[in-house]
């Protein structure tokens, strides 16, 4: 490597003290591809002639059988998944330092006296014509990501470090807002939830994170479930949403044992359809 003007004992140091590889590689992986480097510029040097390395001529490649099919779908798929993994990280640095530029102008406009609401609008009106997008949504986005950087700078830090995924940390948002809106949880046990889920989601899906995350959040929370539920059940709701086509989405919010109970129903009632009966199982 030393040949393309690259300091790789220097570069694999930097990735094994933190810094990103761009081909997503970690220090060991890189250390292997230059001992492999290593290893066939030796033996095409060994292959040169004594007259070609008096003359100074280039070590020649090495011949190299073709590389089976299997192996090499096995060589591609591996270097998507890395890519991807690549690709996410940076996705995530980039999220991380946008929440941090608008929590910290939202944050200013909190600091200024009288009433922040105006003046909020104002700003999500100037950034929104810059980025064309609406002012209600940028005054969301600035809100929502003013929230997570204040009460949940451990897994926004994490998220912006590219540990967890922006989907893990919507989680995490959601999955704690009961804590963070009882007044029975001080701050120091809210911030060890919040630690906890972080290392959850460093090595799990959102699917099983969101499935611990229930119980452990329920852990700490002062009031009882079965009074939240009873809370919750009277928020139930039927909505219509408009889907194009002349086609629209009924959703319902309900007890979780009464929705089981209906998509049960109708799931046995599609599994029974006639065989002549021309609709899809859906």
């Amino acid at each position: 490597m030393d040949d393309w003007g690259i300091d790789a004992d220097g570069y694999i140091a930097a990735v094994r003290a933190g810094a990103l590889d761009p081909c997503g590689q970690t220090a060991d992986e890189l250390q292997a591809v230059l001992d492999e480097y290593d290893r066939e510029l030796r033996d095409r040097i060994i292959a040169m002639t004594p007259e070609e390395v008096e003359a100074g001529a280039q070590p020649p490649l090495l011949p190299r059988a073709p590389e089976p099919p299997a192996q090499e779908r096995l060589r591609l798929d591996a270097e998507f998944a890395k890519r991807m993994r690549v690709v996410e990280t940076r996705s995530a640095r980039i999220e991380g330092e946008r929440r941090a530029l608008m929590a910290a102008h939202m944050q200013r406009v909190l600091d200024m006296p009288g009433d922040p609401g105006p003046r909020l609008k104002e700003l999500a009106s100037f950034a929104a014509v810059e980025v064309g997008l609406t002012t209600g949504g940028v005054q969301q986005q600035m809100t929502l990501a003013w929230m997570i950087v204040a009460e949940l700078p451990a897994a926004h830090v994490a998220a912006a470090e590219g540990r967890i995924t922006t989907a893990h940390l919507r989680v995490i948002e959601s999955e704690t807002r009961a804590a963070r809106l009882d007044p029975g949880v001080d701050a120091e046990q809210r911030a060890r939830v919040v630690d906890t889920l972080v290392a959850v989601a460093e090595g799990t899906s959102t699917s099983e994170l969101r499935k611990r995350a229930k119980r452990i959040v329920n852990q700490v929370l002062t009031e009882p479930l079965q009074e939240r539920h009873d809370t919750a059940r009277q928020q139930r709701r039927v909505e219509l949403f408009d889907a194009g086509d002349g086609m629209s989405d009924v959703v319902a919010r309900v007890p979780t044992i009464e929705g089981t109970a209906m998509l049960d129903r109708l799931t046995q009632a599609a599994r029974s359809k006639a065989e002549d009966d021309p609709r899809t199982f859906d």
